[in-house]
């Protein structure tokens, strides 16, 4: 039988008809016929079983190729200088087209790959481009002030007692706080599925790592772009001497100020909403370390897991979950 369907897209092909499924696309959704993309979970339906008696109403799917996309797609990659195929082959990943300039679109972003990887968001008073942009001149002052002390992240580590050697991000986002722990002398793990944040963060760890400045710490950051939820249930996290876990899983939408919240703002418009922050939570807190989960400051705890301690910023707060 068919599973709940929301939104339908006959392939061109006539061979199948695929839909979105709304909620449960999890890891075991395989075994449903679910299949994940870039842009959700999809169902594949032989053309076979479609009876004469079977209603399917088909309704526009957000396809990237026919340039038909809501506000919150990307629409398209533009080479601005990008190593020779790069833009064509990351164009391909997304299954977004590569355009040569920016659509006259009211909304929307497109990736443009100059000289450095980024996000731009289209329409009036839109904001300035995103992009793991870590020789920023700001955020190097940032990183020059930050101590083991100074930093809410750092203190719920344990930084400031007994550092900790090697610590798993599993939400690498833009790789801010990576970079942090980095500076501050700690091995990062990052880890980033989404194929666009996870192609941006190469891209800035590259630049970093031939920045004077930020050598260092760049070095001390390896990425990996599995699923975390994955790569914690088959890795043996504490055998491997990490000894921390990190989460930063995407806050509920809603209007901030700031530069950083403005970033924030633009990976909400990027990235699908998770669906497994329960699932990530569990395979954290099954590998026995210290878990910590940055969370808006009045925001409950993520799925409803009181921590065993706290460590409040300005507008955050981090939730300790002890190992063992």
């Amino acid at each position: 039988p068919v599973k709940q369907l929301l939104t339908f897209r006959q392939v061109l092909s006539g061979s199948t008809h695929t839909g979105s499924r709304p909620q449960g696309c999890g890891r075991e959704a395989s075994r449903d016929g679910f299949t994940a993309s870039p842009y959700g979970c999809y169902l594949t339906i032989p053309a076979e079983r479609l009876v004469t008696d079977t209603t399917i109403i088909f309704m526009p799917h957000p396809n990237p190729h026919a340039g038909i996309l809501p506000r919150k797609r990307l629409l398209g990659v533009i080479d601005r200088g990008a190593p020779p195929g790069e833009a064509r082959r990351l164009a391909s990943l997304l299954e977004i087209p590569l355009l040569e300039t920016a659509p006259a679109a009211p909304a929307g972003m497109v990736v443009e790959w100059g000289e450095r990887l980024a996000v731009r968001p289209l329409g009036t008073g839109a904001p300035r481009p995103v992009a793991a942009a870590f020789d920023d001149p700001g955020y190097r002052r940032r990183l020059r002030q930050a101590t083991p002390r100074r930093e809410p992240l750092a203190r719920a580590l344990g930084l400031h007692r007994r550092r900790p050697d090697r610590v798993v991000d599993g939400t690498g986002g833009l790789g801010r706080d990576a970079m942090i722990l980095a500076w501050l002398g700690i091995e990062v793990l990052l880890v980033e599925r989404h194929p666009l944040l996870a192609r941006m963060l190469e891209d800035g760890l590259a630049r970093a790592r031939n920045h004077p400045e930020l050598a260092a710490a760049a070095h001390r950051i390896t990425l990996d772009s599995s699923d975390t939820v994955d790569l914690l249930r088959h890795k043996a996290v504490a055998d491997e001497h990490f000894q921390a876990i990190y989460l930063d899983p995407m806050y509920p939408a809603g209007p901030r100020r700031g530069g950083p919240a403005r970033e924030a703002q633009i990976l909400q418009l990027l990235v699908p909403p998770p669906d497994d922050e329960a699932e990530l939570l569990a395979a954290a807190l099954a590998s026995g370390v210290r878990v910590v989960v940055k969370r808006p400051r009045k925001a409950g705890p993520l799925d409803g897991r009181a921590p065993h301690h706290a460590i409040e910023g300005r507008a955050v707060r981090f939730d300790v979950y002890e190992g063992g």
